[in-house]
């Protein structure tokens, strides 16, 4: 029999035996053949089924033994029901994912580019994009020529020779030298090659203060040498003798210019006889500023709360003595 005997008798599993009795009678009155003549043969293995599920619940033991076989069928049903489907495993509910917002990739785009712009404006900058190609159109003339020569390029290179010099002095402006004309041949820019030069002539102008023939193992800057390294790199720009003649001129004059310390300034002479000038007092504060000012009010609130306690003390003092009642 597959139907539970307390599913036959339609009572509960925990259901007293009068409780099963009266559930018997009930049902057996209504499908026994005797009431039901003529009934299909449903009825009357419904009647069977009802007097064997009787026959088992009214006998305490045998009661006992079918709810024990009972738990025992359903706890190998349930262990078979879980080895088929496999181990159970909870998956908490994601969290709800938070919109992002854009405001910080806008921001950081914005930061950048303002870093770029800083970045190209200084001295790095500049020389990392005209040594990458910048086009020669913007710093030409009508006639074909580069426009003249820009005065924060020289004081580009004049930075530069300072901070090398202070370095590693000679061997390293020789050898600064040389790379920056060799990138300047490959790039072919005038702002490479006024820098270069500018470089050049600053460099020649502290190699002439260095004591000169003591110092033979150290590379120098001739001026025969500078001439022919300056002609070589201005003809991979313009191949006009004149303009090469009158650059290199400019751009001499121009770091010789930027090289020479600045006048001292002339001292005045003190035609007037000094003056005292008497204190300002339109910055001073007001009395009403001061009294009411922070530090004031705490000295009166101060002085207030003693005369309350000195108040207090006096008036439990004549309590105490009897003065008042």
């Amino acid at each position: 029999m597959s139907k539970s005997l307390y599913a036959v008798l339609n009572v509960a599993p925990d259901a007293d035996p009068a409780v099963i009795e009266a559930a018997y009678k009930a049902l057996i009155k209504k499908y026994h053949p005797d009431m039901l003549a003529g009934a299909p043969g449903g009825d009357l293995r419904r009647a069977a089924e009802i007097n064997e599920a009787f026959q088992v619940l009214r006998d305490p033991d045998r009661r006992a033994r079918y709810d024990n076989d009972e738990r025992a069928r359903q706890d190998a049903f349930r262990r078979a029901a879980a080895a088929a489907s496999g181990p159970v495993i909870y998956h908490p509910p994601l969290p709800r994912r938070r919109r992002k917002s854009r405001w910080p990739a806008v921001l950081l785009l914005v930061v950048a580019a303002a870093a770029f712009i800083v970045w190209r404006e200084t001295e790095a900058g500049q020389r990392f994009l005209d040594a990458n190609g910048r086009s020669l159109a913007l710093q030409t003339t009508p006639t074909g020529n580069p426009a003249a020569v820009r005065v924060k390029d020289v004081d580009r290179a004049l930075g530069e020779f300072r901070r090398i010099k202070d370095r590693t002095g000679l061997l390293g402006l020789s050898a600064f030298s040389q790379d920056c004309f060799a990138g300047q041949s490959r790039s072919q820019s005038a702002i490479e090659f006024d820098f270069c030069v500018a470089f050049d002539h600053a460099a020649a102008d502290y190699d002439a203060k260095v004591a000169g023939d003591d110092l033979p193992q150290l590379p120098r800057f001739r001026p025969d040498e500078l001439n022919s390294r300056h002609e070589w790199a201005a003809r991979l720009i313009s191949s006009d003798e004149s303009w090469i003649s009158a650059r290199l001129a400019q751009l001499r004059g121009l770091t010789s210019e930027r090289l020479r310390p600045p006048a001292p300034r002339p001292l005045q002479a003190a035609s007037a006889p000094l003056r005292v000038q008497a204190p300002r007092t339109a910055n001073m504060p007001s009395a009403t500023h001061i009294r009411r000012s922070k530090p004031a009010r705490y000295v009166r609130n101060r002085k207030a709360a003693r005369r309350q306690s000195a108040r207090r003390a006096d008036r439990d003092f004549l309590e105490r003595e009897g003065y008042i009642y």
